[in-house]
């Protein structure tokens, strides 16, 4: 998705700024009622929960690659 979005996204950017350049660009404010906050990710975050469905799980791998990366633990019983 990284790759596509990036193809789609570059001519728009260059579309974008010489809009900018030119003085054609139409600036709108953004409506802070339609705001949203994302806290930021920590690396507890990315810590894989074998309760969870395999679905959840392979989403948790890929969301966060390449960082902070997937990670769990293993505790060694006696």
């Amino acid at each position: 998705m990284h790759d596509s979005l990036a193809a789609l996204g570059a001519p728009l950017m260059v579309e974008t700024l010489q809009s900018i350049a030119a003085g054609r660009a139409v600036m709108r404010e953004q409506h802070s009622s339609e705001a949203t906050y994302a806290p930021k990710i920590a690396r507890a975050d990315a810590r894989i929960r074998w309760t969870e469905t395999a679905e959840v799980i392979a989403r948790r791998v890929r969301a966060y690659d390449p960082w902070p990366g997937a990670e769990t633990f293993c505790a060694a019983s006696n």
